[in-house]
């Protein structure tokens, strides 16, 4: 499938969804009308993203769109125990009922999947159930049973008589006190849950209810999961895409744990005080390149009335990078609750720290052109046995200007395994694409202009690899170990207006520092390879190379350009 088409299909799942949200299946026959040869893919995608979602829809959804008077089920006792009512919403692959359990006289709901289940599979969802029920929290709905009716799985949880986020969000932005109070009650429920070993995965405002009292509650806790496990053999649920962390989207469950829910939340908390969510786009793809790789506008931007303490508190939450975002739920509740007020004490030092960093910058002169000291020295490189240490705080400026086409290439020793971003050679452009590549989750990717290309091959952290992207005139090639791994459109024309830098675009960007080792770099005038090809074990000069870099050619600070341009680099870090 061509790049084009690729867009063209995302651009009609996204319409799919968005109606799907609304309780519209469109067919993909007529989604597709103008490209049927996009049908049977685009019928494909559907049909997983039905499978994933049947158990994403709250108990709380308004009914009056959905009501369907011949539903068999009306009318109708499941597992000899529970009447059903009335349809109260509707699931990607199921229903929502509203149902009365005469055994403890109370309304119950239940939601009742098209999957036929095996004995086996119930056996499963029953003790799921079980370890679900025992989530015993004011702020979590309660999983009183699962079961079968005619083959179908269902599970009942306590009916909450109120409205959802979503519901509430579509009406304006919250007050950024009613917000902080949500966010609050949300994180003390996820401290629960994370404590008795469960994670949510899908934590959105359609999963977050508000009853009449004004109580906060999470929906579906182990039941996504539960569903996931049984239809997809695997234990982590994709969640909802703008709500999905950095490494949901890279695909990283193993790296998945409680900080994944307290991204989730922060997208929670920025959309309720924004009415817009953190990440946008046009298709999925920009959508999961926003995550991956940009970063939000700052909520004051479109709230002037957040605090800079609470706006601190939702981005931190948002940090790309596991690792930087608040290790517990516990430490959202402690900083959401904290006052906002600083004392005249802690005051005075951060003045004190202000004044000790701005005489630090005057300090250090700037080497090159459209480079920022600020934070930033210049020592001499790190360099263990003829190889470039990169700490994942420093990176090489170099004075080439930034052109096209052109070849990049590096042998590269990542030391990474997270799903963050990694820059390693490239054009020096902030918050904004250039062209250059380097490593997301754990692929080889690239920047062109406008957007991130993907590709589907791993660079295996610890060990020696040669990296390759070529931006030619008709297109953008990236090579893995000199093989061809992905081919896509060209980019737009380059602006000299930066140099080129390896191992970072520097400080205030969304893309992380590397950090491992770089044997040599050399960047190339014109398209070097054009098929796959055998890796030189070393950079010569020829007459295309215009930078050459090695960890054996160092003159003090300086990085000496083997060329024979006189690009000679500079390594900068961050001062602590």
């Amino acid at each position: 499938m061509s790049n084009d088409d690729e867009d063209r299909l995302s651009a009609l799942l996204l319409k799919w969804e968005e109606a799907w949200d609304l309780g519209d299946d469109i067919p993909a026959a007529e989604l597709s009308a103008d490209h049927p040869e996009l049908e049977q893919s685009l019928a494909d995608q559907i049909k997983l993203l039905k499978s994933m979602n049947w158990m994403k829809q709250d108990a709380a959804d308004d009914s009056s769109n959905h009501v369907d008077e011949d539903d068999p089920l009306i009318g109708e006792t499941l597992a000899g125990r529970y009447r059903v009512d009335s349809i109260v919403g509707f699931g990607g692959h199921g229903k929502v009922y509203k149902a009365f359990d005469p055994e403890l006289e109370r309304h119950v709901a239940v939601k009742v999947s098209k999957t036929v289940a095996s004995e086996t599979q119930t056996d499963e969802l029953l003790e799921e159930a079980r370890r679900a029920a025992k989530l015993k929290h004011s702020n979590i709905v309660a999983v009183h049973d699962v079961g079968r009716h005619d083959g179908q799985l269902f599970f009942v949880t306590e009916l909450v008589d109120g409205q959802n986020l979503a519901d509430l969000v579509s009406v304006g932005r919250v007050k950024p006190s009613e917000a902080t109070r949500i966010a609050s009650a949300l994180a003390d429920a996820l401290q629960f849950a994370h404590e008795q070993g469960f994670l949510h995965r899908d934590i959105k405002p359609a999963n977050i209810l508000l009853d009449h009292q004004g109580r906060v509650l999470i929906t579906d806790f182990g039941i996504a999961t539960t569903i996931d496990k049984i239809e997809n053999h695997r234990g982590g649920t994709p969640g909802t895409l703008p709500y999905m962390a950095p490494e949901q989207i890279a695909g990283q469950v193993q790296l998945i744990d409680g900080r994944t829910d307290i991204h989730a939340l922060g997208v929670v908390l920025y959309e309720l005080l924004t009415v817009e969510l953190p990440y946008q786009g046009r298709t999925p793809t920009a959508v999961r390149e926003q995550i991956l790789l940009r970063q939000p506008k700052p909520l004051s931007s479109l709230n002037s009335s957040v605090p800079k303490q609470l706006e601190a508190i939702c981005l931190k939450c948002l940090a790309k990078h596991p690792a930087d975002r608040y290790r517990t739920a516990m430490e959202v509740k402690q900083a959401l609750e904290a006052p906002a007020s600083i004392s005249v004490a802690k005051f005075g030092l951060v003045i004190i720290g202000l004044a000790l960093i701005v005489l630090t910058l005057f300090a250090w002169q700037p080497w090159a052109h459209n480079q920022t000291t600020e934070s930033v020295g210049f020592p001499a490189p790190v360099v263990r046995d003829d190889v470039f240490v990169f700490d994942g705080a420093s990176r090489i400026v170099t004075p080439l200007k930034r052109f096209s086409p052109a070849t990049m290439e590096a042998w590269v020793k990542s030391g990474h395994t997270d799903t963050g971003c990694y820059f390693i050679v490239g054009s020096d452009v902030r918050t904004k694409f250039g062209i250059g590549f380097g490593i997301c989750g754990s692929t080889l990717s690239a920047e062109t202009i406008p957007k991130l290309i993907r590709s589907e091959a791993t660079v295996q952290p610890g060990r020696w690899v040669h990296l390759a992207a070529v931006f030619g005139t008709n297109e953008t090639r990236l090579y893995l170990d000199g093989e061809l791994v992905k081919t896509t459109q060209p980019t737009r024309q380059v602006n000299p207006e930066s140099v080129f830098v390896i191992g970072n675009v520097g400080l205030k960007n969304p893309i992380d520092f590397f950090k491992g080792e770089i044997r040599s770099v050399r960047i190339t005038e014109g398209e070097r390879y054009v098929e796959s090809f055998t890796p030189d074990e070393a950079f010569f000069p020829d007459k295309q190379a215009r930078l050459i870099y090695d960890g054996k050619h160092l003159n003090g600070s300086l990085i000496e350009d083997l060329s024979g341009n006189g690009n000679d680099g500079k390594w900068e870090s961050i001062v602590n």
